[in-house]
C-alpha cells in the first residue's frame, strides 16, 4: 500500500500472483475516506500484504492499522522503506526492507522475503 498515489485499487498479474495496488492511506475528506476503506477491504484477498513508507518518513496511525489489520488477520507483512537513496542517514529497521526504484538497491531482499 503506497502512501497518496493511487485512487482506486488496480490488480496487476506478476507470474503467478496478482499484485494489488491501493490508494494511499493518508487520505482526507469523504472521497478519501472512501478510498482509505476499499485499500483496507483489499487486505481479505491478501496472502501477503507489502506496506510501503518513504524512508525517513514516520510512521503514522493509518500505517500502524494496516500492521495489526495483518497481525489479527494472519496476513504475512512486509514493510518496505522506498527511496532509501533519497533519505540521508536512514537505516531501516530489522523488521523492514530498504529499497530504492532508482538504484536497485535492496530489491533482492525484497523479493527473497515474497518468496519466503
Amino acid at each position: 500500500m503506497f502512501r497518496g498515489q493511487q485512487q482506486t485499487p488496480s490488480q496487476r498479474p506478476l507470474g503467478a500472483c496478482l499484485v494489488i495496488d491501493t490508494a494511499g492511506l493518508d487520505d482526507v475528506g469523504k472521497l478519501g475516506n472512501l478510498r482509505k476503506e476499499k485499500s483496507l477491504e483489499v487486505l481479505n484477498a491478501c496472502d501477503i500484504a507489502i506496506l510501503v513508507i518513504p524512508a525517513g518518513a514516520e510512521k503514522i496511525p493509518e500505517d500502524e492499522n494496516v500492521v495489526s489489520t495483518c497481525v489479527k488477520r494472519g496476513i504475512n507483512l512486509i514493510t518496505v522503506r522506498s527511496k532509501s537513496d533519497e533519505a540521508k542517514g536512514f537505516a531501516a529497521n530489522g523488521a523492514e526492507i530498504a529499497v530504492s526504484a532508482k538504484t536497485g538497491y535492496g530489491m533482492d531482499e525484497l523479493r527473497k522475503a515474497i518468496q519466503a
